[in-house]
């Protein structure tokens, strides 16, 4: 084992590559210790980061000093005493934290990463009319920047690709039908195998019509609605939105009356980053009848009446 140990942990993982999304936050620490059999003077721990993904501002450190000028993080004697000298089998962790950019600040490059360098140093005092020795380690990581998938749904009635039928409020035991709408934000990398999903309840029915989606289908038995929407390439801009539409029914009972009934729920999206190979996956609450996302309509308008 090396005279100094040294491990660098990222949200508990110490092995391998790390991924994280983008504009969040990572709480790592630097664990070492002597491993000689003799003291060690002068100990120092630092920590680089670097970076186009790294936002600056966002690095704090217990117990040390972040140097921005060179983007190093710095244990030693001038903000411990502890590192002064430093006993045999003695040691202890070390905590930081930093984020990455949010995408949405327009700074990111694409492939976006952040690279991590540690390195712990000390002096062995010389042994029988010896030299002093300098004894150090060295270690390395890299943070991945997955992309953030994102879906929005939106339920209306007077707006959309459909004309849309039936009493507003909806009317016990008569038909309303509307229009759901996907659509899928991809802020960083490509995104693969992009697949939406939602689930319809008992009383909603499939109509079949579907607009902007390469493939939306419906399954019978298990009553989900689902969009296999393939490649989804990153971009900031609001015009490369990707929409898919479909229209459906809803038959109000009379022990419905007063609420305001789901519509459309367990939605979910899912992929594959391309550039780290995470698995993307985030979800979305129920569509219910409320009208709050029809610029025509209020809330109110989704209550059924008798």
């Amino acid at each position: 084992r090396p005279s100094l140990g040294l491990n660098l942990s990222l949200d508990g993982e110490s092995l391998g590559t790390f991924v994280k999304p983008a504009g969040s936050y990572v709480n790592g620490s630097v664990s070492w210790n002597n491993n000689t059999p003799g003291r060690l003077e002068d100990v120092s721990v630092e920590l680089k980061l670097s970076g186009a993904a790294l936002d600056r501002s966002s690095v704090s450190v217990q117990e040390g000093f972040f140097r921005s000028v060179d983007n190093t993080i710095v244990w030693d004697k001038n903000t411990s005493a502890a590192f002064t000298t430093v006993s045999p089998a003695a040691g202890g962790s070390l905590f930081f934290r930093f984020a990455s950019l949010d995408p949405k600040a327009g700074s990111l490059p694409a492939g976006p990463n952040i690279k991590l360098e540690g390195r712990v140093s000390g002096r062995r005092a010389a042994i029988q009319g010896g030299v002093d020795e300098n004894i150090f380690s060295a270690i390395s990581r890299e943070v991945k920047i997955a992309s953030n998938l994102n879906l929005s749904s939106r339920l209306v009635y007077s707006s959309g690709p459909f004309k849309n039928k039936g009493p507003i409020p909806p009317k016990a035991e008569n038909e309303t039908t509307y229009t759901i709408i996907w659509s899928i934000t991809n802020d960083l990398n490509s995104a693969s195998g992009v697949k939406v999903a939602g689930s319809l309840p008992s009383y909603v029915g499939w109509l079949g019509a579907v607009s902007g989606g390469e493939s939306v289908s419906f399954n019978q038995n298990t009553r989900e609605v689902i969009w296999n929407a393939g490649s989804v390439s990153a971009s900031k801009s609001s015009q490369s939105v990707r929409e898919a539409a479909f229209q459906v029914s809803f038959l109000p009972s009379l022990s419905q009356v007063g609420g305001v009934p789901v519509i459309l729920s367990g939605q979910t999206i899912s992929g594959t980053d391309v550039f780290t190979g995470a698995e993307l996956k985030s979800s979305k609450g129920p569509l219910t009848s409320s009208l709050s996302t029809d610029p025509s309509f209020s809330g109110e308008d989704g209550r059924v009446v008798e």
